[in-house]
Order: C-alpha cells, then structure tokens, then sequence
C-alpha cells in the first residue's frame, strides 16, 4: 500500500452521517469539521454519538502519547489554558497513555465544551489524590470514600476532566455497577449520600432500568462537588427513555431529534435501544437526560 493509499484508508467515513445528526440538532458541521479532521483514523475504529435536547455529544478513544498530545493541541487550540493542559497530559501519562476517551460538545453556537476520560480502574486513593490535586478536599473529598463504600468497590472506573469554553473547568470520578438487582440498591444507597431524593426521581422508572449495567459519576468544579450524581445506565430500550423524558415533559419536544440518533445507529424498529441513558439527579428532580449511540466509522 502507498503512503497515499494509507491516508485513504485514515480518512473519516461516517461525515455524512454525523452531518445528518447535526443537521436535526442544528449545530454548525463547520464546527465538527475540525474535530474529524483531527481525529479521522480514531473516529473510523470508535465513535459515540450523543442527544441532549438541541446538543449533542461526538467522542472517539486512542491510545499512545501521540494521540495524546494530538488531544491536547485540540484543546489548546480552543483556547484551555496551559496549566490545564500539563495536567491532562500528566495524568494521560501516568495511566500509560491508555484507553484515552475524548469528547466534543456543541449546540447552534459550535463546539461548547471539550472532555477526556481514562479508564484505568486506579484505586479509590489514588482517585482521591488526584482530586486533591485539583483542588478538592475536605466533605468533598470524604464523600468519595463514602460512595465507594456504599457501591463495594475499591476503584474508580474511569475518571476524567471537563474544559467548557465558559465556566470553570471539572473533574470526575465514575463507579461501575454489574446488571443485579442488588446493584441497583447499592446506587439507591450511593445516591442518597449525593443528596438525590431516589424515589421521587429513579423509583417510578425502576422496572424499565434495573437488571442493567450502570456507572454513578461524581463531579468537582473548581473544588467543590457538583450537586447531585449521574447515572449512565447500558443498552436501554426506547421505552426507559420516553418513560423518564414524559416525567420531564420533555418528550413531544425532543423525541425527533432522539429518534434521529437512533436511525443513524441503526438501532431496531421493533427494538431500538440506546447505548447508554445518562439521566444527571438534583434532588428530587431529573435536570438532564442524555441519550448514546455508539457506532463504527
């Protein structure tokens, strides 16, 4: 194979699809363009997609120091700061440089907000020490501990850092839970401590989630825990997600876009289902629900 042959086979083949999606959502694909650009051979092996009402999420996943500095230059060219930047690249480097996710957001305005994820599994003090280093502590830092306990596990399965164009930058943690019934009253338990009133949010949609794989996430913005948690449940049906946007009142309005993501992933008439529900719990309310499709190039 030629050198030019080789950059064939790199280029991304899934533009006109992403361009559909953006399209439904009306989010600029000029915007986009520049993360496919950066990104194409990666994006042809994995890409998730995701619906947020009018935003949407577009992530791929490398490995190496390589894609990782292309990563950063990414960043750095929307304008993070340097300081944050030595941070991502020092924690990518301290996990090996492996199974690195990264991740644009973008609504009608364009790209909104970059975030990288690794999935390492480190254990629970090594997370907490790399939270301190961003400046949590204190009950911020203990009620790490104290989900873990309430979820039996001694490591974080991914963590990750958010740089939004406006705003604070963040820091996550992110706790795996297996597909039992028992799990699922771990999260309740888990939940409670992030102060979510579960039966006025989850309960009422239990028997459409429970039985299935989930992750709680806790977030950190400059310093200080995020209210509440999220939970990004595996490989739901359509049924779970309209149960919980009709809770929001949100159905009639977003269900095109939805059903848009789903017929690009090509997911099941009779079936379809979702990747991953990520429903975020405030209190006794459901502040967003995001739908995930993951797809090849």
């Amino acid at each position: 194979m030629t050198s030019k042959d080789g950059d064939f086979e790199r280029l991304f083949r899934g533009s006109a699809r992403l361009g559909l999606l953006c399209g439904a959502l009306g989010v600029p694909w000029e915007e986009l363009s520049h993360f496919v650009a950066a990104f194409p051979g990666e994006l042809n092996d994995y890409q998730e997609l995701s619906v947020d009402g009018d935003a949407m999420g577009l992530m791929t996943r490398g490995g190496g120091p390589e894609f990782a500095h292309r990563v950063a230059h990414f960043m750095e060219l929307r304008g993070v700061p340097e300081e944050r930047l030595r941070r991502f690249l020092a924690t990518a480097r301290f996990f090996e440089h492996k199974n690195l996710f990264f991740k644009v957001e973008a609504d009608a305005s364009g790209i909104t907000e970059c975030s990288w994820y690794l999935r390492r599994r480190p254990d629970v003090g090594a997370a907490k020490a790399w939270l301190l280093n961003d400046g949590v502590g204190g009950k911020d830092l203990r009620i790490v501990d104290q989900v873990a306990d309430a979820l039996g596990k001694k490591t974080v399965h991914f963590l990750g850092g958010s740089e939004p164009k406006t705003g604070q930058p963040g820091s996550k943690v992110y706790f795996s839970q297996p597909d039992t019934t028992e799990s699922w009253s771990r999260l309740r338990a888990a939940a409670g401590l992030l102060g979510v009133d579960w039966d006025a949010t989850v309960e009422p949609h239990m028997p459409l989630l429970v039985d299935h794989t989930a992750f709680l996430s806790v977030g950190f913005v400059a310093g200080l825990r995020v209210p509440g948690c999220k939970l990004d449940v595996h490989d739901v049906d359509l049924r779970a997600c309209r149960s919980l946007l009709e809770a929001m009142g949100r159905w009639d309005a977003d269900k095109d876009r939805y059903r848009t993501l789903l017929e690009l992933a090509e997911s099941g008439e009779r079936d379809p289902r979702v990747d991953y529900l990520g429903i975020t719990l405030q209190g006794d309310r459901v502040s967003r629900l995001r739908l995930y499709a993951s797809l090849g190039g």
